[in-house]
């Protein structure tokens, strides 16, 4: 007897129902214009190569880069130069094909990007770094270091200006890499092959490492001065220009670095010899015993004098010219007014770094033996700075005495005197204290000065009285009034050198 499977039945019906739509469905999508064949794979971008120059090149800063590269298309082939574009993100499109030559490319870091594009739109790119950078000195010279001056340091511009350069850190691979005496070290300006005069103080690439040196250079109150500092040549000369670095009217440096023996003239003059009859203001040091009193003491800057202030002192070395010869360059860093001389045009500064826990010593004298013969410098029983000249009966006959006092607090002080015809001012650590107006007197020769006592002419001799007791560094004389800017320029940079200068790390060429 035959059964009825309803089950069985029941899902024959929904499939041939399910297979009746799915042909209607069809029917519909073929007689309809939405319909296409399925399309090709899409479009592949080209692959993209640079080939020069290398990943992390570094070049000189206008000279020449020659850039290459290749772009392949899967669909196209290789693509034709027009198809690729050169970009930098610092200085935009710079150059479009296979390959090309550029000169101008900006100072820094360069992100490049070669961009290449198939005839259907598809684009690949290809991406690497370049360093262009300030121009090398010289190829001998394996090592540089970028130094920037703080704009700070200057309350107004400076033109040729002897800026102090000290490193004192002892991880700076300057003393690993420069010769022993530092002959090789030279500066350059932000261009970075116009070479700068400079001085070295003090090298020191053993023990403690130190290198003191002074640089001439223009520099801006605005924005940040950039110099480079050369090194890491085993074969060069001393690059030093000593006395071009003291050409802006300087008539006497001492740095007081040297160690002369007691009775030598050890103490070299930095400035230019800039009239025939001018020669280096060489000092010799006299009753220095080595026990209290010494040239070799810790200075300011470098080296310095320790005077014991029993009968120490620095006296004008008098072998460069006749025991009663006057000259016609005089050293008058106090009040001195000197007519005989168109060069100097009544116009002086003198400075000095001192140091001392006494008052009423001397830090400066100079004198002839004429009417009004002496000048001094001293910090007198008030521990006030004075300075004033007497005459032969010992009778003050001008003088100027600073408005702070106790300046004999054994800390370093920097002092300046600057003359202008008659009117005289006084600065203590770069700020204005005190202003006098002076009669102009007559000419006084650096032949009878001394440092770190009062000398004067009397009874037919020279004799020394008020002697220094303590530190005193850096003496230097100008034949012309230097400004208030220039003197705390000079100041900031000498007080603290390390808060002015940065330095940048070291590039091997």
């Amino acid at each position: 007897m035959y059964t009825k499977d309803v089950k069985r039945e029941t899902a024959i019906k929904i499939l041939l129902s399910g297979l009746l739509f799915f042909l209607v469905l069809t029917s519909q999508s073929c007689s309809s214009s939405n319909w296409s064949v399925p399309s090709a794979a899409s479009n592949l971008s080209p692959a993209v190569v640079i080939t020069s120059p290398f990943a992390g090149n570094i070049s000189d800063e206008g000279t020449n880069v020659t850039f290459t590269g290749s772009a392949n298309d899967p669909e196209d082939g290789a693509l034709s130069g027009a198809s690729l574009v050169w970009t930098s993100d610092r200085d935009g499109q710079i150059g479009i094909g296979l390959t090309f030559d550029i000169t101008t490319l900006s100072r820094g870091v360069h992100v490049i990007t070669l961009t290449a594009a198939d005839e259907s739109g598809g684009q690949g790119t290809a991406v690497m770094t370049i360093t262009v950078r300030t121009p090398w000195f010289g190829s001998q010279w394996g090592c540089r270091q970028q130094i920037t001056i703080s704009a700070s340091m200057a309350p107004l511009d400076q033109t040729d200006f002897p800026a102090l350069i000290q490193i004192t850190d002892q991880n700076n691979p300057l003393f690993d890499n420069a010769q022993a005496g530092g002959d090789d070290i030279l500066f350059t300006d932000l261009d970075g092959v116009n070479q700068l005069d400079h001085e070295i103080e003090l090298y020191s690439s053993t023990g403690t490492e130190e290198l003191d040196a002074w640089v001439r250079i223009n520099l801006s109150s605005t924005s940040d001065t950039i110099l480079y500092m050369y090194y890491g040549n085993g074969g060069a000369a001393n690059q030093e220009n000593v006395n071009a670095v003291w050409s802006n009217d300087f008539i006497m440096v001492q740095h007081l670095n040297e160690s002369p023996a007691n009775g030598v003239a050890g103490h070299i003059d930095s400035a230019p010899i800039t009239d025939p009859k001018k020669v280096p203001y060489n000092f010799i040091p006299q009753n220095f015993d080595g026990v209290v009193g010494t040239t070799d003491a810790a200075g300011k800057i470098a080296g310095a004098d320790y005077f014991a202030g029993d009968d120490d002192f620095l006296a004008s070395d008098p072998t460069f010219y006749g025991s009663d010869q006057f000259r016609n360059v005089y050293f008058v860093d106090h009040w001195s007014n000197v007519p005989a001389d168109p060069d100097r045009n009544g116009t002086w500064t003198f400075s000095a770094w001192v140091q001392t826990p006494t008052a009423g010593r001397a830090v400066f004298s100079e004198g002839n033996n004429a009417a009004v013969a002496w000048n001094r410098v001293r910090l007198d029983a008030s521990g006030q700075f004075d300075s004033n000249g007497l005459n032969n009966s010992w009778t003050p006959t001008h003088g100027i005495t600073s408005n702070a006092t106790g300046l004999n607090d054994n800390t370093w002080k920097y002092l300046v005197m600057a003359y202008d015809n008659g009117d005289l001012d006084m600065y203590i650590n770069g700020s204005f204290d005190q202003n006098s107006f002076l009669a102009p007197l007559g000419n006084i020769s650096i032949y009878h000065s001394a440092i770190g006592s009062w000398r004067r002419y009397y009874s037919g001799a020279w004799r020394n009285y008020s002697f220094w007791e303590g530190l005193i560094d850096e003496v230097r004389a100008s034949k012309i009034n230097r400004s208030a800017d220039w003197i705390l320029t000079e100041y900031n940079n000498q007080d603290n050198p390390a808060g002015f200068l940065t330095f940048g790390t070291e590039e091997v060429l």
